[in-house]
């Protein structure tokens, strides 16, 4: 089976390969395998209380309905609680070695873990840009990536559906979606407990009780700590790297007053706080030598992969992860109606080396971040024995995230930037000389005030994210062994988001356009009178009142002229140096530079997104064990919002921007 990915043009997905098999075997062979990964489909929806493989059967909850594995024909891998407990698969970061089609990667922090689908999908460190592929935890959409990392002893399966999904759960699913299902509460009283040690002083200890407290309730509690020393060694603060700290507890309370009604309610708490996560494959170049010049060290190129780190600072994550969802079940004669009610936030601090090197470049990369999220869906579904069965259901989704960085120097930025302007300027220049020359043409002293320890650029984001979905789906049954599938989805999403920024690297603040500008039109004058000497050059404009405005006219003309060209030659990546302003081949080292705020002239700071999306399959049971099926489908992705100041214009740029319009 082939799936081609819809983006948020929702460009079709094709799932077919001339009528793609998808073998489901009902024997016990079939459950072996489903047991290590069944190959599948399913779309993930909310769990099923206490629902579990009958027999040789594996029950599935894709279709936001409870299936057998056999009769839902969509791309999916099932993975048991019997699978993760032998393969040792403590979070979804491990997920991969049972599971080929996903990828889970770790980023620079434990805030930040990216999830591919046969090789599509999106992620950074970066809460504005949402993932690709959503992830569910007992039908509760998990919105980012540090939300979406846990252990958990009571899990029931996890389902890794490939291709679009859009049309059930609307955005941030066009490539897939990972959905993980827990065990209810049970009726009889049980639990099991799970210790484990490792190399590195690996700790593993989880464990889940279960029971009733009334005819009608029964409860859980489940929690567990993960610990493990760091296996990179950082040589230049001298500790390890790469650890793992955190503990999680989880409890859940079941509710059945009678046979039509089920009420579900989840609480959880996690905790991160762990050094993470080393560098490892820093290649050697003009900038490390700059480096090794201050006494600085990297990994050399016999080094990389060889869990040998050097930062000079050990890195922070601190990431609180809490919330609680409630889902109400009821059946009306054929239909059963479901509730999903959740509220989630996720609180994180990180700061890191992120030169990543032993000298002291960048004293402090932090970041303060907040999120908060609320979801509601309502959904109503058949469970017939006849030849029609649907699904029909709306989806809200309401998201506010604040988020705050600060970038800055450390002890050794001076003499980094010295080294890097005499490499630029043939040793003829250094930082001194730049600091001495800026101070003349300006008249304000500059001495010894660029790349000082402490300068910074401060950031500030909010993003508010509202988007619903409606959505509906049926599927009909010809005959004994045909099965027609068709659906359609109308997602509606909103963003408003702000970003600003202030900057006290001096050095970043200064318009070198201009001062070279100033610089320039002085030589102009000079050169016209024939001198140098500010005294001869006040006597001239003395005696010569006219001549002198005119000269200062033409070297205003001159100046903004060589402007011009400036601007021209930077956006063409032509060399700063041949129009005449040499202090233009020093922008290159203005790193901490003010953004423009949004909103802005040009930009309001909202984004509105819509979209029909759509599924049609057709399913024809060769035999009671296999089923081929074709399926095109559409997926849809919203808008992202880039929460970053690598994607922000400068603030000088502001003018240039607004007249552009």
């Amino acid at each position: 089976m082939k799936s081609v990915i819809a983006g948020r043009a929702g460009q079709a997905a094709l799932l077919a390969g001339a009528c793609g098999l998808a073998l489901a075997f009902s024997t016990a062979a079939h459950a072996q395998d489903a047991a290590a990964m069944a190959e599948e489909e399913a779309q993930p929806a909310p769990p099923a209380p206490d629902q579990v493989a009958e027999g040789n059967e594996i029950i599935v909850t894709a279709t936001k309905r409870e299936q057998t594995l056999q009769d839902v024909p969509i791309a999916v891998s099932v993975t048991s609680a019997k699978t993760l407990e032998q393969a040792q698969i403590r979070d979804l970061k491990d997920l991969t070695s049972v599971v080929p089609s996903l990828r889970v990667t770790q980023l620079q922090s434990s805030a930040n873990t990216n999830f591919i689908i046969r090789g599509f999908g999106n992620g950074a460190n970066n809460a504005g840009i949402e993932p690709s592929v959503g992830v569910f935890i007992d039908g509760v959409y998990r919105s980012r990536s540090a939300a979406q990392i846990g252990d958990f002893p009571d899990v029931q399966r996890i389902e890794v559906l490939r291709g679009p999904q859009s049309t059930l759960f609307g955005k941030n699913a066009s490539v897939g979606v990972i959905s993980i299902v827990t065990a209810a509460p049970k009726f009889e009283f049980g639990g099991n407990v799970e210790a484990s040690y490792g190399n590195y002083d690996a700790v593993v200890l989880k464990g889940v009780v279960t029971g009733p407290v009334t005819d009608g309730l029964a409860v859980s509690l489940a929690g567990g700590i993960n610990k493990r020393d760091g296996y990179n060694k950082d040589l230049g603060t001298g500790n390890d790297t790469n650890e793992r700290n955190r503990w999680f507890v989880r409890g859940q309370a079941l509710w059945e007053p009678n046979a039509q009604a089920r009420v579900r309610l989840i609480g959880d708490y996690s905790k991160i706080d762990e050094n993470c996560c080393g560098v490892v494959n820093l290649q050697p170049s003009a900038s490390t030598q700059a480096i090794r010049a201050l006494g600085g060290r990297v990994n050399g190129p016999n080094e990389i992969y060889a869990n040998r780190v050097y930062s000079n600072i050990d890195s922070v994550n601190d990431i609180e992860n809490w919330g609680a969802s409630g889902q109400v079940d009821y059946d009306f004669g054929p239909l059963t109606f479901t509730s999903i009610t959740a509220y989630r936030r996720l609180d994180a601090f990180t700061n890191q080396d992120s030169d990543f090197t032993s000298a002291d470049l960048i004293g402090f990369n932090a970041q303060d971040q907040g999120i908060k999220t609320f979801t509601q869906e309502l959904r109503a579904a058949t469970n017939m024995d006849g030849p029609l069965n649907f699904l029909v259901g709306g989806y809200y989704f309401n998201e506010n995230i604040r988020q705050s960085n600060q970038l800055g120097w450390g002890e050794d930025a001076r003499g980094y930037a010295d080294v890097l302007i005499r490499g630029l300027t043939q040793n003829t220049q250094s930082l001194s000389s730049i600091e001495a020359t800026i101070s003349g043409l300006t008249g304000t002293n500059y001495t010894g005030r660029f790349f000082v320890a402490g300068q910074k650029l401060d950031e500030r984001y909010r993003l508010r994210n509202e988007a619903f979905s409606v959505f509906g789906q049926a599927d009909f049954k010809i005959g004994d062994r045909v099965t027609v599938t068709g659906g359609i989805n109308y997602t509606k999403d909103k963003k408003d988001f702000a970003a600003s920024a202030t900057s006290s690297d001096v050095f970043a603040n200064l318009d070198l356009v201009q001062i070279g500008g100033t610089a320039l039109s002085r030589g102009f004058i000079s050169t016209a009178l024939g001198t140098t000497d500010p005294l001869a050059i006040a006597a001239f404009a003395q005696a010569n009142p006219a001549v002198f405005a005119n000269l200062q006219a033409q070297a205003s003309g001159f100046a903004a002229l060589n402007r011009s060209l400036s601007t021209e030659a930077a956006a063409a990546d032509a060399n700063p140096l041949t129009v005449g302003n040499p202090l233009l081949a020093l922008q290159d080292l203005q790193y901490l530079p003010p953004f423009l705020a949004v909103p802005n002239a040009v930009e309001p700071g909202r984004t509105r997104d819509d979209k029909f999306t759509y599924i049609v399959r057709v399913a024809f049971d060769l035999t009671d064990d296999i089923n081929v099926y074709a399926s095109y489908a559409t997926g849809f992705k919203a808008s992202s919002i880039n929460l970053s100041r690598d994607s922000r214009p400068l603030l000088s740029d502001r003018d240039a921007l607004i007249a552009r319009g």
